[in-house]
């Protein structure tokens, strides 16, 4: 009364359940606008909520709670507002929308090859899984067709209580985020996905059978979202480098202070596309499954920067060396820091199992990240940046920094794995053999034919 009526105020609407424990520290959404109204504030921001989980309601639930208390109001919606953590950031694109009454493509798709699309995904268990195939004749929807298909399969859709229609509609969504460039697309999300389906049935993995249907369903479906996240659009366009020196990057790299900016905006933008009831595909989890949930994914995603590889994969060989001591056949998963960490890994294996795939499948991958990454080379020289090593347009650039990376990161990786499933992975670096070797090959030829051109024209200059 003494100072008000207020032309802005910022009103705390979050962490207030259960109220007999948070009614003395925090306000609920009700309440927040009664202090609205009682302030005489012209306009309120709701703040204190959707940054940590430090009650039990769910961490997004008080602006849906806020909206019903403003409207129960009789009040102005636009007089009580939030501000939407990756609204401002990113717009969710124009897609199909499903609904109870619409019809559900029996295979996720609609196509005109129905079952030769069927054949394919019958297939959806074998590492050698011709995912580009699948795109030509899913209507473009890889993903949402193979991860359909994955969670009839693992009886995902019965374990969540998940309704086909809010199912299809978050894949339709989510499919149509991915940019549209070369190589990290709505397949490679695709690709990602089935990788993780055929890794998750490793024999060298066990689980307590008390705990199988609660906990390992919940890894699962945090894999079936990492696999599904990779690689959303941001801001910036094509640049794909996780790196925040180009400037279209710069706005997620502030937001995310600079730590797996990528990485988090992916996790943003999936939860983001959860928010609205048509896509909440998690909408019969209790508040504390869907918290439990979330910090599964969020776990795994920020797992696959990069910039964590060398410390996730110590951990990983300590992890298998201690497997070996006690000279088990298969590792126990008892503790969820053991789980989450064999998951991290598996995931992070996922991510980097294109040169672990036949040649003829691997080669078209590694086409399409060249070109992306020349595309990033281009940008980068544009800009006056030092050109990143990999991205420089050169014939030697593919060969030399595919060996070095496969010999860096993705072999002891996949050597790791192979131990801790052995012999389940024995074919797989074979294959990872095998291409390193037409690598070295190519390589090879290139340098030769350089070094004989060179010689060829000091000759003539003699």
């Amino acid at each position: 009364k003494q100072y008000g009526p207020f032309d802005l105020s910022a009103i705390p609407i979050g962490a207030y359940e259960p109220r007999w424990m948070m009614e003395a520290q925090h306000v609920s959404p009700d309440e927040a606008v009664r202090i609205h109204m009682d302030v005489q504030s012209k306009q309120s921001i709701g703040v204190h909520w959707g940054t940590f989980a430090l009650a039990n309601e769910y961490f997004m639930e008080p602006p849906f709670k806020l909206s019903q208390a403003v409207k129960n109001n009789l009040l102005n919606s636009s007089s009580f507002i939030v501000l939407k953590h990756v609204a401002q950031i990113y717009n969710v694109p124009t897609t199909t929308t499903f609904s109870e009454e619409t019809p559900i493509p029996e295979l996720g798709v609609e196509t005109p090859q129905p079952e030769e699309l069927r054949v394919e995904l019958n297939r959806i268990n074998d590492w050698n899984f011709n995912i580009f195939h699948i795109e030509a004749i899913s209507g473009e929807r890889p993903l949402t067709a193979i991860t359909y298909r994955i969670f009839q399969e693992r009886d995902l859709i019965r374990t969540f209580s998940i309704e086909s229609h809010k199912l299809l509609s978050y894949l339709f969504a989510l499919e149509d985020s991915y940019q549209q460039v070369p190589y990290h697309n709505k397949l490679h999300g695709a690709d990602v996905c089935q990788s993780m389906h055929v890794l998750l049935n490793s024999s060298g993995i066990k689980v307590r059978e008390k705990t199988k249907t609660f906990c390992f369903y919940y890894f699962l479906s945090n894999n079936k979202i990492k696999g599904r996240v990779q690689r959303i659009r941001d801001p910036g366009g094509d640049i794909r480098s996780s790196s925040t020196r180009c400037p279209p990057s710069r706005d997620l790299a502030i937001l995310y202070n600079d730590e797996s900016v990528l990485e988090n905006h992916h996790l943003a933008v999936a939860f983001k596309l959860l928010q609205a009831d048509e896509r909440n595909i998690f909408s019969n989890l209790s508040a504390e499954q869907m918290e439990t949930l979330r910090k599964r994914v969020v776990d795994m995603v920020l797992a696959t920067d990069m910039a964590k590889h060398k410390t996730l994969l110590a951990d990983f060989q300590n992890l298998v060396a201690a497997k070996k001591m006690l000279g088990n056949d298969y590792l126990m998963l008892e503790s969820y820091d053991d789980r989450i960490l064999v998951l991290k890994n598996m995931i992070h294996c996922a991510d980097l199992s294109n040169m672990t795939k036949p040649l003829d499948t691997y080669s078209k991958w590694i086409d399409r990240l060249m070109v992306e990454f020349w595309k990033q080379g281009d940008a980068e020289r544009d800009l006056g940046l030092d050109i990143s090593p990999m991205c420089v347009r050169s014939p030697t650039t593919k060969d030399k920094y595919q060996i070095g990376f496969i010999n860096s990161f993705v072999h002891p990786l996949w050597e790791t794995w192979g131990s801790l499933v052995y012999p389940d992975a024995n074919t797989i670096l074979e294959t990872l053999a095998q291409n390193r070797e037409w690598h070295e090959a190519s390589l090879a030829a290139l340098t030769s034919s350089t070094t004989d051109n060179s010689s060829s024209h000091d000759d003539k200059q003699n």
